[in-house]
């Protein structure tokens, strides 16, 4: 995961080239892996949309990676139902 993320944010055209970005594994959550990706941009006025661009670099290379997320699901049982038929 680490790779595939380093790789992609390694091509991002926004990176200042010089500046090697930086990908941690920061923890573990409730049916999380995090992480944190960090490069350097030329503009800091521009931070919200590079950050937009850089997201979506991260998607595309996850999913051509087949790298999904899967996202917690609960189930949800009713055993019955007062008043109703059971």
């Amino acid at each position: 995961m680490i790779d595939v993320l380093y790789r992609a944010v390694s091509a991002f055209p926004a990176r200042i080239e010089h500046r090697e970005p930086r990908v941690l594994l920061t923890g573990f959550g409730d049916s999380a892996v995090q992480f944190e990706v960090s490069v350097w941009t030329q503009n800091p006025w521009g931070s919200r949309a590079d950050l937009s661009n850089l997201n979506h670099v991260i998607w595309n290379a996850l999913r051509d990676s087949s790298i999904s997320i899967p996202f917690p699901q609960q189930d949800v049982r009713v055993i019955s139902v007062p008043g109703g038929k059971s």
